[in-house]
């Protein structure tokens, strides 16, 4: 498994990415139009949080960052034994907080791929942990969506497939889906050999994921709660994953907008909370996500650094073998 699995080929790279610039103007500028249609109550939401709640929300949200860290951790400790808590933790911020500006949704596994490979990291080895560490997130994600079984009733269904909601319409999402499912269980039957002899490491590396999910959920949880919509944690699970699988169709950068309105749409119409509660939420989760990113700015400038100190020392062999494109 070679690090082009996971980096963007060159073919068809300009019209992927205008079609995510203009997926994400397009999505961007119908949940503002959603904001401009309840803008009273909308602004009513945000005053229920204060500086206290606002705080808390933000260091649960890094709380789960830190568990997605040490996920990645556990998995590339086993190829990689000299490796650091402190290298994969700021490592893993910095590629957060590189992806909300990156028009890919790979963009902080680039980064990381890139810091790997300045510590003298076989690039190979970093770049199999990078896929598997994605894989086990999905795989998560996939786990609690039989959660959203007991409330898709057959109503909820059809309004799922209505003309208004055709942004996320299911059959488009569900095709989506198998096609992703399918090349995820390929790559992971090529990545797992690697680690197939190392099951503590594997079981790790699913509670952190499971950690993680439990700060993500239980932050969606409060928002509604602080807004008077008490929705069951359960139902709070089971549409964020619904959410995080919408969010994977490639027409946005980093799922801006489309994450806005696939969660107001599923918590509107089948967790039954209001359009505004919702788009509160929706907002908030992003500015929450974007602020525990925050401290990744910090580390970025140290790796090009090392990066930069290691190029002038290497010798012309090493130099001869690397990627081109890194």
């Amino acid at each position: 498994m070679t690090e082009e699995k996971i980096m963007p080929g060159p073919g068809g790279g300009r019209l992927s990415t205008l079609l995510r610039w203009v997926g994400t103007v397009i999505t961007i500028f119908i949940f503002g139009y959603f904001i401009n249609q309840h803008w009273e109550e909308f602004r009513e939401g945000l005053s229920l949080f204060g500086i206290r709640m606002s705080l808390l929300i933000v260091i649960v949200t890094v709380l789960s960052r830190l568990f997605i860290s040490f996920r990645w951790h556990f998995l590339l400790r086993v190829i990689e034994p000299r490796v650091k808590p402190r290298f994969t933790i700021s490592t893993t911020f910095a590629g957060l907080f590189a992806s909300n500006f990156m028009p890919t949704t790979i963009g902080g596994d680039i980064f990381r791929l890139a810091a790997g490979v300045s510590q003298r990291y076989d690039a190979t080895h970093v770049a199999s942990s990078l896929i598997l560490d994605r894989l086990i997130g999905m795989f998560g994600m996939i786990l609690a969506l039989p959660l959203n079984l007991v409330y898709l009733t057959a109503d909820k269904l059809r309004e799922l497939t209505t003309p208004a909601t055709a942004v996320v319409a299911l059959p488009v999402w569900l095709q989506g889906l198998t096609r992703k499912a399918r090349s995820a269980f390929d790559k992971l039957m090529q990545t797992l050999a690697l680690w197939k002899d190392h099951p503590g490491s594997l079981a790790l590396a699913l509670l952190s994921t499971a950690a993680h999910m439990g700060c993500l959920y239980f932050t969606l949880w409060l928002l509604f709660e602080r807004q008077g919509e008490h929705i069951s944690f359960i139902m709070v699970a089971g549409l964020w994953s619904l959410s995080y699988f919408f969010t994977l169709i490639p027409i946005s950068i980093n799922g801006y907008g489309l994450q806005e309105l696939s969660i107001t749409f599923l918590y509107t119409h089948i967790g039954g909370a209001s359009m505004e509660a919702s788009l509160v939420t929706a907002l908030m989760i992003r500015v929450a996500q974007a602020f525990a990113s925050l401290p990744g700015a910090f580390f970025i400038p140290q790796f090009f650094k090392i990066r930069q100190k290691y190029t002038e020392n290497a010798d012309e062999s090493y130099l001869d073998d690397r990627d081109p494109d890194e």
